[in-house]
């Protein structure tokens, strides 16, 4: 898959790097380096976008937001 950026914040890019039929899988990589983070895909166990970070993360207040609206937002467009 052609890794286009979906969205881009202050400091993260969020990036879709799979297609599953009814899901995607995302990379959460940082703006500054293009380390990964971690990555938001869908957990059927609990039917939504959830977030699996990358091990020894640190995330400031304003990533973390940007991180909750993208997932908030998947989630309501899967519904």
């Amino acid at each position: 898959m052609n890794e286009e950026i979906d969205i881009e914040s202050k400091h993260l890019k969020i990036i879709k790097i799979a297609e599953k039929p009814k899901t995607f899988v995302y990379s959460i990589q940082s703006k500054f380096d293009g380390f990964e983070l971690g990555v938001v895909k869908w957990y059927p166990n609990w039917r939504q976008y959830c977030f699996f970070p990358a091990a020894e993360c640190v995330w400031s207040v304003d990533c973390l937001t940007d991180l909750k609206n993208f997932v908030e937002g998947e989630n309501i467009r899967q519904k």
